[in-house]
Protein backbone atom coordinates (compact mmCIF):
# COMPACT_ATOMS: atom_id res chain seq x y z
CA UNK A 1 0.00 0.00 0.00
CA UNK A 2 3.11 2.32 -0.01
CA UNK A 3 3.50 2.79 -3.61
CA UNK A 4 -0.28 3.10 -3.60
CA UNK A 5 0.16 6.26 -1.26
CA UNK A 6 3.04 7.58 -2.96
CA UNK A 7 1.21 6.92 -6.64
CA UNK A 8 -1.72 9.28 -4.82
CA UNK A 9 0.71 12.12 -3.45
CA UNK A 10 2.23 12.31 -6.95
CA UNK A 11 -1.68 12.28 -8.60
CA UNK A 12 -2.57 14.98 -6.04
CA UNK A 13 0.65 17.07 -7.05
CA UNK A 14 0.10 16.91 -10.25
CA UNK A 15 -3.51 17.46 -11.08
CA UNK A 16 -4.96 18.90 -7.86
CA UNK A 17 -7.80 16.34 -7.37
CA UNK A 18 -7.07 14.59 -4.42
CA UNK A 19 -10.35 12.76 -4.49
CA UNK A 20 -10.41 11.85 -8.16
CA UNK A 21 -7.49 9.39 -7.88
CA UNK A 22 -8.09 7.66 -4.78
CA UNK A 23 -9.21 4.39 -6.77
CA UNK A 24 -6.81 4.82 -8.71
CA UNK A 25 -4.17 4.96 -6.33
CA UNK A 26 -5.71 2.05 -4.40
CA UNK A 27 -6.08 0.06 -7.06
CA UNK A 28 -2.50 0.40 -8.31
CA UNK A 29 -1.70 -0.19 -4.08
CA UNK A 30 -4.18 -3.38 -3.95
CA UNK A 31 -1.99 -4.57 -7.27
CA UNK A 32 1.68 -4.18 -6.07
CA UNK A 33 0.77 -5.70 -2.67
CA UNK A 34 -0.25 -8.96 -4.36
CA UNK A 35 2.44 -9.01 -6.37
CA UNK A 36 4.62 -8.96 -3.77
CA UNK A 37 2.47 -11.20 -1.73
CA UNK A 38 2.68 -13.58 -4.61
CA UNK A 39 6.41 -13.31 -4.91
CA UNK A 40 7.09 -14.22 -1.20
CA UNK A 41 4.93 -17.58 -1.82
CA UNK A 42 6.49 -18.25 -5.16
CA UNK A 43 10.01 -18.04 -3.01
CA UNK A 44 8.92 -19.63 0.14
CA UNK A 45 7.56 -22.72 -2.35
CA UNK A 46 10.80 -22.75 -4.53
CA UNK A 47 12.80 -22.82 -0.99
CA UNK A 48 11.11 -25.91 -0.29
CA UNK A 49 11.64 -27.52 -3.25
CA UNK A 50 15.46 -27.08 -3.04
CA UNK A 51 15.84 -28.51 0.37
Amino acid sequence: MIFGTLFYLVEILATGDAVGTMPFAIAIGAIFALTAFGERRRQRKAEQIRE
